[in-house]
């Protein structure tokens, strides 16, 4: 089990389940068992222990189905579409108590994205700034439809991108001031670094950051940056080997670190 403070800052867990069907059992109970109405847009499901006004639980679909739109255009992905279902907790308590005996693992997180063969589960637990979580997780869910081996580095760098609103994703991500911030303390990326990270437990909050720093400079940084996001990203697509992208990333851009800084100074 993991020993995480008990805070609202998500910190991802990303979970594959048995075949056997754990997915479907977990979606449908609680620790009260008691759901109101679910609300359903496209391949999105919203179940939620707090009533969600037909107004707000309709305007949340459109916002994640929008979201996957604006994720399969941007990366020019094209996934099979499986349902994937959000189920919100109304406290920490009742969304500890679902997962204490079912992802023990996972209870002292804020939200989590839960993969099986026939769609995913998404789990958030209430708080104010709740629908960055449910767009965070929901990027996980639509990237792992079409990418089921993205490294996790940039897996979580796409997912800290895409949780903002459209309006604020690219310029307004706190983490650019962050980094403005560290880059005057001499702090140097380091690519590699982030690569061998494997599991979530071993990303630190400056990790998140600079997954973060890469996925925008990929999205946004010279063309050949951004030919060889999408060039690695159909590999990944395909099944095949992709290699590490510190690797493809050198041989177009030897100074890529020099680069990525001058990138975040001059956004």
């Amino acid at each position: 089990m993991f020993s995480l403070p008990l805070t609202f800052r998500r910190v991802v867990a990303l979970l594959a389940l048995s075949a056997l069907g754990m997915g479907i059992v977990l979606a449908w109970q609680t620790a009260s068992g008691e759901w109101n109405r679910p609300r359903r847009i496209g391949t999105f499901q919203i179940r939620s222990e707090i009533p969600l006004g037909e107004r707000h639980g309709q305007q949340l679909l459109r916002e994640i189905a929008k979201l996957r739109t604006e994720i399969e255009s941007t990366l020019d992905l094209h996934g099979p579409g499986r349902p994937i279902q959000v189920n919100l907790f109304q406290s920490r308590e009742t969304y500890a108590a679902f997962l204490q005996t079912r992802i023990p693992a996972a209870e002292n997180r804020s939200a989590l994205f839960v993969s099986s063969p026939d769609g995913g589960q998404i789990y958030v637990c209430y708080h104010p700034d709740f629908e960055q979580d449910v767009r965070h997780e929901s990027t996980h869910a639509v990237l792992h439809e079409s990418l089921p081996r993205i490294p996790l580095w940039l897996d979580e760098g796409l997912a800290e991108y895409f949780e903002l609103p459209t309006s604020q994703r690219r310029d307004a991500n706190p983490y650019l001031i962050e980094l403005r911030e560290q880059i005057e303390l001499e702090w140097a990326p380091d690519l590699e670094h982030l690569e061998q990270l494997q599991t979530v437990d071993q990303v630190r909050a400056q990790d998140y950051r600079e997954c973060w720093a890469w996925a925008h400079f990929l999205l946004h940084g010279p063309e050949i940056v951004r030919q060889e996001l999408q060039s690695y990203l159909k590999i990944l697509n395909s099944g095949e080997p992709a290699g590490k992208m510190s690797d493809r990333l050198r041989v177009c851009l030897p100074d890529m670190e020099v680069q990525l800084i001058h990138h975040l100074r001059n956004w």
